[in-house]
């Protein structure tokens, strides 16, 4: 029987993660965001092959694979969408379950702070800081075949630009970098 955990360092407890000193809404955008991307995991296609004990046993009936089907092939078409520095552009399918764990995590947090939208900035603001990297072309060609994780700057556009709280935070409007009709938004839950 697996353990049913998810564990994090006490490292991971300093700025930009978490900061005493910090609010509620920069909290929730550093270690938050961390904590509900790992919690999301246990409500994907991956998390629903294992009971609450850990045991391999769904807890999906196969309408609700189908259903989540669906839902995945939005996410993998809509984060194919992101060019990377090289040109070429972001693998949704090899990226489809962390962009789904993205999504879910930012859905909750938003749904947390509710509809204030200085605290939304706040709480979208350090989720970007917290992801920031530069990366050289052999770390990028190591993304590009081995990880399941888009690049940073996919994963923070990516999530922010399918979250209505986000547009209402930062008055994101048509024309504008970041802006997504609606129509092509994508969210799993």
């Amino acid at each position: 029987v697996q353990d049913n955990s998810i564990n994090f360092s006490a490292a991971i407890l300093q700025s930009p993660y978490f900061d005493l000193q910090a609010d509620r809404a920069v909290n929730l955008g550093g270690i938050g965001d961390v904590m509900a991307h790992e919690i999301t995991h246990a409500f994907d296609s991956s998390g629903a092959q294992y009971d609450e004990n850990g045991r391999l046993r769904s807890w999906w009936t196969p309408a609700d694979y189908a259903a989540f089907k669906k839902r995945q092939d939005k996410v993998v078409a809509y984060y194919n969408r992101y060019v990377l520095p090289d040109g070429r552009r972001t693998n949704g399918a090899q990226t489809m379950n962390e962009n789904i764990a993205d999504l879910g995590a930012v859905s909750c947090l938003t749904s947390i702070i509710g509809p204030d939208p200085e605290a939304l900035r706040r709480m979208y603001t350090n989720l970007a800081v917290v992801s920031r990297e530069s990366i050289n072309a052999a770390q990028l060609q190591m993304y590009l075949t081995n990880d399941e994780h888009a690049l940073h700057y996919a994963r923070v556009d990516g999530v922010l630009s399918s979250t209505d709280g986000f547009y209402a935070a930062f008055n994101v409007q048509p024309g504008d970098g970041m802006y997504v009709p609606p129509e092509e938004r994508v969210s799993i839950w």
